[in-house]
């Protein structure tokens, strides 16, 4: 039941977003409002208030972290290798790497931490600790994913550096957990608690954040068009659900990582490929058809891989 109870109501709002798309009940243009809402206020005051009532010993998202990044390496590697043996043209290989490692940590992983530890002791450590980790996590997703995309369309060079960097210190997951834990920081030294006004009001806000996103995410995925690209999707997207798990259980270890931040670990890997690496494709010139059909089969088949990694915490 506790497998049930976590993933069963992350999946069910999914097909909700999904249904509610296929049904035409709610417009595209709502939902493309409501992703920016997700994205520019709710997450961040979400992602804001978690590390800002952090524990004060909280120490465990530099293992997590540096795990989830080892991990994330060994996943690009396996990508090329498999992009390799694919045979894959060039101008694909981008998007095939960027849909094996490039996780939706923030909208599912997130979700299905603080559902895992629900009620137990680690509750708000591990709650802390996923949010904390997604600092560096999204910098190295953000420049890799589009250093791959360039690179496959041969368009790397001075002037896709700007665009870049810009993308990233302006990200406002990033932007939020740098201030969550500068205010987390303060807070400690001073022994200055974060004024009840403003935990609620980021409760509040941050509360439709997990919700409304994994509609979002149903929503895109009833829009994506699945094509004859299925095949090199299957692959990226067992890469990223089945092969993710694996490297992140090696790079835990390696790290020295204690039960719950490899229980953290775990999660985040066997994530299924973001929606948002179909976006970049699509800005970016990849081929949308296979980063498409890898962000479907990989949600899909994260149903298991997750329920596993759950069952086994």
């Amino acid at each position: 039941m506790h497998v049930f109870n976590t993933l069963g109501p992350v999946f069910l709002i999914v097909a909700a977003g999904a249904g509610l798309r296929r049904g035409r009940l709610v417009s595209a243009d709502t939902f493309r409002g409501a992703a920016w809402l997700c994205y520019w206020v709710g997450m961040p005051c979400l992602l804001f208030g978690a590390i800002a009532r952090a524990p004060a010993d909280l120490d465990a998202f530099g293992p997590t972290a540096r795990a989830v990044l080892l991990a994330t390496a060994g996943l690009v590697a396996a990508g090329l290798l498999a992009a390799a043996a694919l045979r894959l043209p060039w101008a694909a290989v981008g998007t095939f790497v960027q849909a094996a490692f490039r996780g939706n940590l923030a909208f599912v992983g997130l979700t299905v931490v603080i559902f895992a530890f629900a009620g137990g002791p680690d509750a708000a450590r591990a709650e802390a600790t996923a949010v904390l980790s997604l600092a560096p996590i999204v910098v190295v997703y953000n420049v890799v994913a589009v250093v791959v995309l360039l690179v496959s369309r041969h368009r790397l060079d001075r002037r896709a550096v700007r665009p870049v960097l810009r993308g990233v210190v302006t990200n406002p997951l990033l932007l939020a957990c740098v201030l969550g834990y500068l205010w987390n920081t303060f807070a400690q030294s001073r022994g200055v608690p974060l004024p009840l006004v403003a935990e609620r009001t980021l409760s509040l806000v941050g509360g439709f954040a997990l919700p409304l996103a994994l509609l979002c995410v149903g929503n895109a995925l009833a829009a994506a068009p699945l094509t004859a690209r299925l095949a090199p999707a299957a692959a990226a997207a067992l890469l990223k659900t089945a092969a993710g798990p694996f490297l992140g259980l090696a790079a835990a270890r390696l790290v020295g990582a204690g039960p719950m931040e490899t229980g953290i670990v775990l999660v985040l890997m066997a994530c299924p490929t973001a929606v948002a690496s179909y976006v970049l494709a699509e800005q970016l010139d990849g081929d949308t058809a296979l980063a498409a059909g890898a962000v479907v089969l990989s949600t899909l088949a994260s149903a298991a891989t997750l329920s596993v990694v759950v069952g086994a915490m």
